[in-house]
Protein backbone atom coordinates (compact mmCIF):
# COMPACT_ATOMS: atom_id res chain seq x y z
CA UNK A 1 0.00 0.00 0.00
CA UNK A 2 1.43 3.47 -0.60
CA UNK A 3 0.59 6.03 1.77
CA UNK A 4 1.23 9.12 0.12
CA UNK A 5 -1.78 7.43 -2.37
CA UNK A 6 0.88 7.42 -5.63
CA UNK A 7 4.31 5.99 -6.13
CA UNK A 8 7.00 6.13 -5.61
CA UNK A 9 10.00 8.64 -6.99
CA UNK A 10 12.84 6.93 -8.50
CA UNK A 11 15.77 7.99 -8.33
CA UNK A 12 19.53 6.70 -10.37
CA UNK A 13 22.48 8.06 -10.96
CA UNK A 14 24.22 8.54 -14.24
CA UNK A 15 27.40 9.43 -14.70
CA UNK A 16 27.80 9.59 -10.85
CA UNK A 17 24.85 12.62 -10.91
CA UNK A 18 21.48 12.21 -9.98
CA UNK A 19 18.59 11.91 -11.96
CA UNK A 20 15.33 11.51 -11.03
CA UNK A 21 13.10 9.12 -13.61
CA UNK A 22 9.74 9.60 -11.95
CA UNK A 23 8.45 12.06 -9.53
CA UNK A 24 6.17 10.66 -6.91
CA UNK A 25 6.00 10.91 -2.87
CA UNK A 26 8.63 12.30 -2.30
CA UNK A 27 9.02 15.46 -3.77
CA UNK A 28 11.95 17.03 -5.79
CA UNK A 29 12.54 19.73 -3.64
CA UNK A 30 13.08 17.89 -0.80
CA UNK A 31 15.16 15.45 -2.93
CA UNK A 32 17.87 18.63 -3.77
CA UNK A 33 17.76 19.26 -0.08
CA UNK A 34 19.78 16.67 0.26
CA UNK A 35 21.98 16.03 -2.73
CA UNK A 36 21.66 19.53 -4.62
CA UNK A 37 20.23 19.73 -8.69
CA UNK A 38 19.01 17.12 -9.87
CA UNK A 39 18.15 15.94 -13.86
CA UNK A 40 14.07 15.68 -14.05
CA UNK A 41 13.55 12.36 -17.00
CA UNK A 42 10.73 11.74 -16.44
CA UNK A 43 9.44 10.69 -19.68
CA UNK A 44 10.96 7.70 -22.12
CA UNK A 45 9.75 7.04 -25.67
CA UNK A 46 10.66 3.88 -26.01
CA UNK A 47 12.90 2.56 -23.23
CA UNK A 48 12.29 3.34 -19.83
CA UNK A 49 14.41 3.39 -17.21
CA UNK A 50 11.82 3.20 -14.75
CA UNK A 51 8.30 2.03 -14.42
CA UNK A 52 5.89 5.19 -15.57
CA UNK A 53 8.00 6.59 -17.92
CA UNK A 54 6.08 5.70 -20.70
CA UNK A 55 4.04 9.05 -22.26
CA UNK A 56 1.00 7.12 -22.14
CA UNK A 57 -0.07 5.83 -18.31
CA UNK A 58 -2.13 5.41 -15.73
CA UNK A 59 -4.72 6.22 -17.91
CA UNK A 60 -8.50 5.68 -17.73
CA UNK A 61 -10.57 3.37 -20.14
CA UNK A 62 -12.66 7.03 -20.77
CA UNK A 63 -10.92 10.15 -22.48
CA UNK A 64 -9.40 12.43 -20.24
CA UNK A 65 -8.91 16.13 -20.73
CA UNK A 66 -6.60 18.35 -19.06
CA UNK A 67 -7.34 22.03 -18.87
CA UNK A 68 -9.14 24.50 -17.36
CA UNK A 69 -12.41 23.16 -16.34
CA UNK A 70 -14.75 25.94 -17.36
CA UNK A 71 -13.62 25.81 -20.77
CA UNK A 72 -13.70 22.65 -21.14
CA UNK A 73 -17.36 22.13 -19.74
CA UNK A 74 -18.39 24.79 -22.79
CA UNK A 75 -16.68 22.96 -25.12
CA UNK A 76 -18.35 19.53 -24.17
CA UNK A 77 -21.66 20.98 -23.09
CA UNK A 78 -23.10 18.17 -25.07
CA UNK A 79 -21.59 15.20 -23.12
CA UNK A 80 -22.57 13.40 -20.10
CA UNK A 81 -19.41 15.29 -18.50
CA UNK A 82 -17.29 14.18 -14.88
CA UNK A 83 -15.14 16.79 -13.61
CA UNK A 84 -12.02 15.75 -11.07
CA UNK A 85 -10.93 19.45 -9.56
CA UNK A 86 -8.48 20.05 -7.53
CA UNK A 87 -10.11 22.52 -4.82
CA UNK A 88 -12.99 24.13 -6.72
CA UNK A 89 -16.34 23.10 -6.84
CA UNK A 90 -17.54 23.44 -9.79
CA UNK A 91 -21.25 24.19 -10.75
CA UNK A 92 -22.90 23.78 -13.80
CA UNK A 93 -25.88 21.63 -15.31
CA UNK A 94 -23.15 20.01 -17.70
CA UNK A 95 -21.55 18.17 -14.89
CA UNK A 96 -22.99 14.57 -13.75
CA UNK A 97 -19.89 13.75 -11.39
CA UNK A 98 -18.29 16.13 -9.61
CA UNK A 99 -14.65 14.75 -7.58
CA UNK A 100 -13.06 17.27 -5.44
CA UNK A 101 -9.51 16.55 -4.63
CA UNK A 102 -9.10 18.58 -1.66
CA UNK A 103 -11.71 21.14 -0.96
CA UNK A 104 -8.27 22.93 1.46
CA UNK A 105 -6.04 22.98 -1.31
CA UNK A 106 -4.04 20.30 0.37
CA UNK A 107 -1.86 18.55 -2.19
CA UNK A 108 -0.65 15.41 0.38
CA UNK A 109 -4.74 14.64 0.29
CA UNK A 110 -5.20 15.26 -3.43
CA UNK A 111 -2.23 12.48 -4.36
CA UNK A 112 -3.64 10.17 -1.86
CA UNK A 113 -7.28 10.73 -3.45
CA UNK A 114 -5.91 10.81 -7.25
CA UNK A 115 -6.30 7.10 -8.69
CA UNK A 116 -9.22 6.36 -6.40
CA UNK A 117 -11.14 9.58 -7.98
CA UNK A 118 -9.89 8.43 -10.95
CA UNK A 119 -11.22 4.78 -10.97
CA UNK A 120 -14.62 6.18 -9.80
CA UNK A 121 -14.91 8.44 -12.30
CA UNK A 122 -13.93 6.03 -15.05
CA UNK A 123 -16.61 3.59 -13.76
CA UNK A 124 -19.95 6.20 -14.02
CA UNK A 125 -21.92 7.21 -17.02
CA UNK A 126 -20.01 9.56 -17.96
CA UNK A 127 -18.93 10.20 -21.34
CA UNK A 128 -15.49 12.34 -20.93
CA UNK A 129 -13.52 13.19 -17.31
CA UNK A 130 -12.26 16.77 -17.46
CA UNK A 131 -9.86 17.59 -15.32
CA UNK A 132 -7.12 20.80 -14.01
CA UNK A 133 -3.38 20.66 -12.97
CA UNK A 134 -2.80 21.33 -9.43
CA UNK A 135 -0.11 23.85 -8.01
CA UNK A 136 3.22 22.59 -9.80
CA UNK A 137 5.36 22.42 -6.52
CA UNK A 138 6.08 19.20 -4.08
CA UNK A 139 3.54 16.17 -4.74
CA UNK A 140 1.67 18.50 -7.14
CA UNK A 141 4.28 17.82 -9.83
CA UNK A 142 4.03 14.33 -9.32
CA UNK A 143 -0.07 14.24 -9.20
CA UNK A 144 -0.04 16.45 -12.30
CA UNK A 145 2.79 13.81 -14.26
CA UNK A 146 -0.11 11.42 -13.66
CA UNK A 147 -2.43 13.47 -15.24
CA UNK A 148 -0.38 14.38 -18.36
CA UNK A 149 0.17 10.76 -18.81
CA UNK A 150 -3.92 9.84 -18.19
CA UNK A 151 -4.91 11.89 -20.64
CA UNK A 152 -2.94 10.90 -23.23
CA UNK A 153 -4.45 8.34 -25.26
CA UNK A 154 -2.77 5.69 -27.89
Amino acid sequence: MCNVGIESTIVGFENDLPVIYRVGGLSVEKIELIVGKVDVRTYSVSNPQAPGQLQSHYAPLKKLVLGNIEALLEENKNKRVGVLSFQKKYTSHFIEKLIVLSADGDLYEAAHKLFSALRELDKSSVDIILAEEVPEFGLGRAINDRLRRASVKQ
